[in-house]
C-alpha cells in the first residue's frame, strides 16, 4: 500500500466539494429564515407605510450570527451528506476504494471541515455574539 500524504489532491477535492455543499446549505437556510421572518415581521419594519431599509441589515446580521449557532451544525451534516451522495452517484467512492483508499481515509477531509467550521463558529460566538 502506498502511503498518502495529507492533504493530497483527493483530500483537497473532497474538502472543496463538501465546503461548497455546506455553504450552499447554510446560505439556503439563512435566505429561507430571512424571507419567512421578513414576511412575518413586515408590519414591524414599516412606519407610516415606508420600510425602514436602514434598519434591516443591522437586524438581520445580528439574527444571522445568533441563528448560525443552531444552523451551522445542521448545514454541516447536510453538506457532508450531499457531498457523499454526489460522490456515490458519480461512482467516485467506488473508484477510491478500487485504488486502495479506505472509506475512513476518504472521509477524513469531511472531519477536518467539521472541526474547522466548529472552531470558527465557537470563535464567532465567543467574540461577536456577546457584542450584538
Amino acid at each position: 500500500m502506498i502511503p498518502m500524504r495529507f492533504p493530497s489532491k483527493i483530500d483537497r477535492y473532497i474538502f472543496r466539494d463538501a465546503a461548497w455543499s455546506f455553504l450552499g446549505c447554510w446560505a439556503g437556510f439563512l435566505v429561507l429564515f430571512t424571507l419567512v421572518d421578513l414576511v412575518a415581521k413586515l408590519d414591524l419594519f414599516t412606519r407610516s407605510g415606508r420600510i425602514l431599509w436602514n434598519r434591516l441589515p443591522v437586524y438581520y446580521l445580528a439574527q444571522w450570527l445568533y441563528l448560525s449557532r443552531d444552523l451551522v451544525p445542521v448545514a454541516l451534516v447536510m453538506g457532508a451528506m450531499f457531498s457523499l451522495a454526489r460522490f456515490e452517484k458519480n461512482w467516485e467512492i467506488t473508484a477510491l476504494k478500487a485504488c486502495g483508499v479506505s472509506v475512513h481515509r476518504a472521509v477524513a477531509p469531511l472531519l477536518a471541515l467539521g472541526v474547522l467550521v466548529i472552531v470558527l463558529l465557537v470563535g464567532i460566538q465567543w467574540a461577536a455574539v456577546p457584542a450584538v
